[in-house]
């Protein structure tokens, strides 16, 4: 009993320094601007009070997760001395996970996987750094892929992340990357897996599905907008392509739902279990 409560002491103190920074940085923010952290804070409490807690045990304490323990607490310790917040944070989850893992064994975190995964998105805010490396190869892709498509059709031209209609510039900026769509996508997904059995297989789908659904549907958008823009006007493009995101964006999710579903029900045919039997 000593070492319980040695151990939840040692877990509130550690959680103390990152969850009072990340309040202050809450309150800094307007409600907009928090809205993705309020909503995983609801869906998470919603799916803890939905959770089967027993589900895992009895538990089996492993060393497999010493491992990332061990590195989890080494990025805790790097975040808090270089005061880098979002190290700071996301290190001290990963954290808590491992320690799940090495208290109660693999299946205890596995069960309990998804709900980790979800706890990233209380994070405020990506560093500049990493949001650049992901976005700008994204702006150029969506513009190569954009000419590629629009110039079977039309004139267009490239350089960078702009392409040229009738003279006419059209920047592939941050916000039209897909990177935002990505991170919606895989919110979705990630929140799906929330309330549903734990399922490896669904999530490398999500995973992988989430940045080719956004590339995917990013495309058409930009595609169509040069499409308009060439046959009526840069203004009417520039308006389409504002209003294309809430007609894309759910017929994803709903692709990605259907997929998601698709590969939970996936079963190896007869002869294939069979063939496994065998060897």
């Amino acid at each position: 009993m000593s070492g319980l409560i040695l151990l939840a002491g040692l877990v509130v103190g550690l959680g103390i320094p990152p969850v009072t920074s990340w309040v202050a940085v809450l309150f800094q923010r307007s409600f907009q601007e928090n809205l993705i952290q309020l909503l995983a804070i609801g869906l998470l409490i919603l799916a803890l009070s939905r959770q089967p807690w027993r589900q895992g045990f009895p538990a089996h304490p492993s060393m497999s997760g010493f491992a990332l323990l061990l590195l989890s607490g080494l990025a805790y310790l790097a975040g808090a001395m270089l005061s880098i917040k979002t190290l700071f944070w996301g290190s001290y989850i990963v954290l808590l996970a491992s320690l799940c893992w090495t208290l109660y064994g693999f299946r205890f975190f596995y069960n309990r996987l998804a709900g980790f995964l979800f706890s990233l998105f209380l994070l405020p805010e990506l560093p500049a750094d990493l949001r650049n490396s992901i976005s700008l190869p994204l702006q150029h892709l969506s513009t190569q892929l954009t000419t590629t498509l629009a110039g079977l059709l039309i004139p267009i031209t490239a350089r960078g992340n702009i392409f040229y209609i009738h003279n006419e510039a059209f920047e592939v900026t941050v916000a039209c990357s897909g990177l935002h769509t990505w991170i919606g996508f895989l919110f979705a997904g990630l929140m799906w897996m929330l309330f549903e059995p734990f399922s490896l297989r669904v999530l490398l789908a999500v995973l992988i599905g989430a940045p080719l659904l956004a590339i995917g549907t990013n495309t058409i958008r930009l595609f169509i907008t040069a499409l308009v823009a060439y046959w009526d006007s840069p203004d009417m493009g520039v308006a389409v392509h504002t209003n294309l995101e809430y007609i894309l964006f759910p017929l994803g999710l709903v692709l990605m739902w259907r997929i998601g579903h698709y590969v939970r029900a996936f079963r190896p045919s007869a002869a294939e279990d069979v063939h496994k039997e065998s060897h």
